[in-house]
């Protein structure tokens, strides 16, 4: 491989690979919050009533 060619390849990878590895965070979970989930938050911690008027669009639109 020559070695613009490795560069064509390697430089990609190495970016991917370090978008990869910075995307991977990790959030603290409380008690209280745990409890809340399924009941008044949905499973990834949003809260289901939507907005102060209770307005929620369940699933896509259209």
């Amino acid at each position: 491989m020559t070695r613009s060619t490795r560069k064509l390849f390697l430089y990609p990878f190495g970016f991917v690979l370090a978008l990869m590895l910075a995307s991977t965070a990790h959030a603290k979970l409380s008690a209280a919050d745990a409890e809340r989930l399924g009941k008044d938050l949905t499973p990834v911690g949003a809260e289901k009533a939507g907005n102060a008027a209770g307005v929620f669009q369940p699933g896509p639109v259209g």
